[in-house]
């Protein structure tokens, strides 16, 4: 593992980043929607605000595994977190430690560039090993929270100033 450096992506990294989602699409079953592209995410990841970090790691400067994620805030909690949308490591590196790696660089930028005091993910529910590795490492059920999502025609309506 010490053959393996994570560092922050730049936006010369997006189609890295776009490799490695593309992968995880695969491996949830999501080829159908999932719709991210390298312009897509150099568009929204960097520059002057960008909407999400990016941790890439690398062995040999080949990407092995990524953390993306983003500033939340919890009113209930009084603090920022971290909202980790996605967490991927290459299938010959998985119960390597990698993934649990990404996850401290990313509670440690969290911290240090926007004082997160807590992480928060969303597992999908036909991914059975993902949820035993996120609890694992001492994530629990968030309450009585339950993600609805909003999204196409609906979104439309609702942000339509009418």
């Amino acid at each position: 593992m010490t053959d393996i450096a994570i560092r922050l992506a730049t936006d010369g990294d997006a189609d890295k980043i776009q490799s490695m989602l593309a992968r995880l699409a695969v491996d949830l079953g999501e080829t159908t929607t999932f719709a991210s592209s390298t312009d897509i995410l150099r568009r929204h990841g960097f520059g002057e605000t960008p909407l999400f970090h990016c941790l890439i790691a690398e062995r040999d400067g080949i990407a092995v595994g990524l953390a993306l994620f983003f500033p939340e805030f919890s009113t209930l909690r009084g603090m920022p977190g971290i909202y980790l949308q996605d967490l991927w490591i290459d299938g010959a590196l998985r119960n390597s430690g990698l993934g649990k790696r990404l996850l401290a660089e990313a509670a440690r930028h969290g911290e240090a560039r926007w004082q997160a005091g807590y992480m928060k993910l969303t597992v999908h529910l036909d991914n059975p090993r993902a949820e035993r590795f996120y609890r694992r490492h001492g994530f629990a059920n968030g309450g009585h929270d339950q993600t609805l999502v909003l999204e196409g025609p609906d979104f439309g309506r609702m942000s339509d100033p009418q």
